[in-house]
């Protein structure tokens, strides 16, 4: 048996969540070059971006995947293939976090199977080797890292709209990992308009859901209208329906505020939202869910003092317009007895 501790500050707030972003999401890809960059990524990049997360409050940080398509950003004896970069990205992250009295979740990632959850909810087989795969890849995280007192949950990469058929993968990997430390949560990010009830919430083996919001790419009756406003107008709706879901269900709800848009011009896929929309989702989101979390952070929000510039100037921007809000929020907040 272990004991620890963790400070805790407690806020006076009016709504469910704190209206913050309050954990950002980290993508490894984003250092390949899928967002504009000045140079090269290093070691000292990540470090400065979770120190960035920092001082704007999210003291969260959750590693979508810690590979893709089989390629690994850490040192791996899982997959044959090399890292994708020339350092340790996990490492460098729970490090830092570590420094910061931060938590982190580290994402499992998805191996060569994308659509797992999507189109192989049938086929038992594919479905079998998905769940060897990620527990092997869950033991050896849990071998390397165990020991960085930032790391503080898994986050299971797979997105899934049918829960109690997704449950399939979920709840026996989500053993494996509770198997290790079960006060470690797991949390998974549902899409679209996902399907369960409050008993099939009840019975899952994962203890954090974050709906995506799907303001990103405009989701509206199962397409992508690449207008925002259309998702926005049906927040309201879509997260009092999973406020009422999740009653009674000793689950927690979270949500996954996407803060980029589709870029229609450029030869980066997606850029960063303007921050008044950003302001109405939190306004809207923080009113239903426990939490507020950001995707994602790296490409879409970037410190002035960078000299990477990912995101370029616009996710500078971004940064600097969420960071008054911040710090006058917070000033507002803490200003007000609980």
């Amino acid at each position: 048996v272990g004991e620890g501790g963790w400070p805790l500050e407690v806020i006076s707030s009016e709504t469910s969540a704190l209206p913050l972003l309050q954990a950002g999401w980290f993508d490894p890809g984003a250092l390949m070059g899928c967002y504009p960059m000045a140079r090269e990524p290093v070691e000292q990049d990540v470090r400065n971006k979770i120190d960035a997360m920092r001082r704007i409050g999210m003291n969260v940080a959750i590693v979508t995947y810690v590979e893709y398509h089989m390629y690994p950003y850490y040192p791996s004896e899982v997959f044959k293939y090399p890292p994708r970069l020339t350092f340790d990205v996990i490492e460098a992250v729970l490090s830092q976090a570590d420094q910061n009295g931060m938590h982190v979740f580290l994402g499992i990632g998805r191996g060569s199977d994308w659509l797992l959850l999507w189109d192989g909810l049938s086929d038992s087989l594919r479905m079998q080797r998905a769940v060897d795969l990620s527990s092997r890849v869950a033991t050896e995280l849990w071998q390397r890292y165990h020991h960085h007192p930032s790391f503080y949950g898994w986050y299971f990469t797979h997105e899934m709209n049918d829960l109690p058929r997704a449950s399939a993968y979920y709840d026996p990997l989500a053993d494996v990992c509770h198997a290790f430390a079960p006060d470690k949560p797991v949390m998974v990010a549902p899409s679209g308009n996902p399907i369960f009830s409050p008993q099939i919430l009840k019975n899952s083996h994962v203890d954090i859901f974050a709906p995506i919001d799907c303001v990103g790419p405009g989701y509206k009756d199962h397409k992508y209208t690449l207008n925002p406003e259309i998702r926005i107008a049906d927040l309201p709706e879509v997260y009092g329906h999973f406020r009422e879901m999740f009653e009674g269900t000793g689950k927690h709800l979270w949500t996954d505020l996407e803060i980029w848009r589709f870029n229609k011009t450029e030869d980066a896929p997606t850029i960063p939202a303007p921050f008044d929309q950003v302001k109405r989702q939190i306004e809207i989101e923080s009113r239903y869910v426990e939490m507020l979390t950001a995707y994602e952070f790296f490409g879409m929000m970037e410190a002035p003092e960078s000299t990477l510039m990912l995101g370029g100037e616009e996710a500078v921007h971004l940064y600097k317009e969420y960071e008054n809000y911040y710090k006058l929020l917070i000033s507002n907040l803490k200003s007000t007895k609980p």
